[in-house]
C-alpha cells in the first residue's frame, strides 16, 4: 500500500499542472473545477496532518501504558474492589498482587495503603485477634 504523504504530493504535482493547463484554457468552468479541487486538496492535507498528531499521541499512549503494566506500576482503584467485614478490610474480587485480606482499616482509610494486618497469638484473643504490622492498630 503506498504511502499517503507520497500519493497526496503526487496528487497536489498533478493538481498544479492541471492548474497551469487549465489558466492557457479560458473556459470558466474549468478554472473553476481546478479551484474546487485546490480546495479539496488543501483540506486534505490538514486531515492527513491531524491524522498523523493524532496517531502519535495514541502511539506515545501504548508505549506508556506498555511500561505501566511492564513495571508493575498499574493503578487500581482499590476503594470499589474492598468490602468491611467485621471490623476489617477484605477484597470482593482477586485483585493482581493483593491478597484477600484481611486488611487494617486504619491504613486504608487514613492513606488509601492496603495493609494486611497479623493474627494475634490465642492468649490475646479477649483483646483483640489482629494486629496492623504498620500503624499497631488491633482489631
Amino acid at each position: 500500500m503506498p504511502d499517503p504523504a507520497s500519493t497526496l504530493a503526487t496528487i497536489i504535482d498533478t493538481a498544479k499542472k492541471l492548474r497551469e493547463v487549465a489558466k492557457k484554457v479560458q473556459d470558466a468552468e474549468v478554472r473553476n473545477l481546478v479551484a474546487d479541487l485546490n480546495l479539496q486538496l488543501a483540506d486534505l492535507k490538514l486531515e492527513l496532518a491531524a491524522s498523523r498528531e493524532e496517531l502519535a499521541t495514541a502511539r506515545e499512549e501504548i508505549i506508556r501504558l506498555n511500561e505501566t503494566v511492564a513495571t508493575g506500576k498499574v493503578k487500581v482503584d482499590l476503594r470499589s474492589k474492598i468490602e468491611r467485614r467485621g471490623k476489617l478490610y477484605y477484597l470482593k474480587e482477586p485483585v493482581a498482587g493483593y491478597d484477600e485480606g484481611p486488611y487494617c482499616v486504619a491504613c486504608f482509610d487514613g492513606d488509601g495503603k492496603l495493609v494486611l494486618v497479623s493474627k494475634l497469638a490465642s492468649t490475646f484473643k479477649d483483646l483483640a485477634s489482629h494486629m496492623c504490622p504498620k500503624c499497631e492498630a488491633t482489631y
